[in-house]
């Protein structure tokens, strides 16, 4: 088992290099961006090449015909029906419009409309 001090050794070696390699890309800032640009250049067409050139080579082979189980078919139709009538429905609802002012009903008026019709008079 090592001692703690090679340990200590060890991190404090690991830190004097980072701060010597923090200090060296700072004086070549230049490089450092050249470096780390061709670096996403890399990585983006190793993206592109598996996402959308490696899909293209591949085809699809089934080795069996798709069939669909008839319950299955059934049920799933059944469903496309009963949305097809809800929707078919929503069209006969009438709507009222949210930018005109209510008109405020007053019952009394309602009432006394009801049970005594107003007579035409000239």
């Amino acid at each position: 088992m090592p001692n703690k001090s090679k340990i200590a050794v060890k991190i404090r070696k690991v830190k004097v290099f980072l701060g010597k390699l923090l200090v060296f890309l700072a004086q070549h800032i230049s490089l450092t961006c050249l470096f780390i640009f061709c670096l996403t250049l890399i990585f983006g067409a190793l993206l592109f090449y598996k996402y959308s050139i490696l899909v293209q080579k591949i085809e699809f082979e089934p080795s069996e015909l798709l069939q669909l189980k008839e319950k299955n078919y059934q049920n799933i139709l059944k469903i496309w029906q009963e949305q097809e009538k809800k929707f078919i429905g929503t069209d006969s609802k009438e709507r009222i419009n949210p930018f005109k002012k209510p008109v405020p009903i007053i019952e009394e008026e309602l009432e006394s409309e009801k049970s005594e019709p107003e007579e035409l008079t000239e």
